[in-house]
């Protein structure tokens, strides 16, 4: 791995530019990626939302969500919680 694409890793990863990837950042970035791969494969039409009938045509059901998947966690303004990052995501 190149000094570059590490560059480019912490930059997508640290959202606070503190030099670290703390267990939040991470956390929040795998969550964001995690939704956006399941919009991305269940949004027919591409609007960028997802509906009950595209929902149950991709295959998903009310079962599938509980407490212990970690899309469900609780977030403020679209981030963690418990994070106690200073800036918000790009």
């Amino acid at each position: 791995m190149t000094a570059g694409r590490i560059d480019q890793w912490m930059s997508y990863y640290d959202l606070n530019n503190d030099g670290v990837v703390d267990p939040q950042e991470w956390a929040y970035r795998v969550r964001e990626d995690r939704l956006q791969q399941l919009v991305a494969n269940t949004d027919a039409d591409s609007d960028g939302q997802m509906t009950a009938a595209e929902m149950l045509a991709a295959g998903h059901s009310p079962e599938q969500v509980t407490t212990e998947d970690p899309l469900s966690a609780p977030f403020v303004d679209g981030r963690p919680a418990d994070s106690a990052l200073s800036t918000p995501p790009p």
